[in-house]
């Protein structure tokens, strides 16, 4: 069964590291594939639990691919970038988001389990811990705000 979830989160993973990669950046509507990856890409990762939360998991993205995918997503996404999470009335302040941070760090997260699985440097079951340690530590936390942040995009009618 978890070679199951974990070949199914591998397809989803594929499938958003893919339009990342892709040119899609020269291409109308992108964000709509994103609206539609993204609640897919949390049920493929839901679907792997349990899982044993480990605290210190490591975390080891390449800064410099990192940096160069979102200044190219900020730049394509300009004044969609940028949202407003939360007001924090202890600070009399406004907290904002970027997009181009929540999906650049979703990628850098899949991709590192997704070349793990293709070099054969991992095995299923430690990638399963990669992807689950790192939703719920990170990056599911990004999935969250960019799939509520796209939703305010589309009923504004900005896409």
């Amino acid at each position: 069964m978890e070679d199951k979830a974990v070949k199914q989160m591998q397809e989803i993973a594929t499938e958003y590291c893919t339009l990342i990669e892709s040119d899609f950046l020269k291409e109308g509507d992108w964000l709509l594939e994103f609206e539609r990856l993204l609640p897919a890409l949390q049920c493929a990762v839901i679907a792997l639990l349990p899982a044993l939360i480990d605290k210190s998991y490591p975390m080891t993205p390449n800064f410099e691919r990192r940096f160069e995918l979102f200044t190219q997503l900020k730049n394509k996404l300009g004044d969609k970038d940028t949202y407003q999470m939360v007001f924090d009335a202890t600070f009399e302040e406004t907290l904002s988001g970027s997009l181009a941070d929540d999906l650049t760090d979703i990628y850098c997260e899949l991709k590192y389990g997704l070349v793990q699985l293709d070099e054969k440097m991992l095995d299923n079951e430690k990638v399963r811990e990669h992807w689950t340690n790192g939703y719920h530590l990170h990056w599911g936390q990004h999935l969250v705000d960019a799939v509520r942040y796209i939703y305010e995009l589309r009923v504004s009618e900005k896409i």
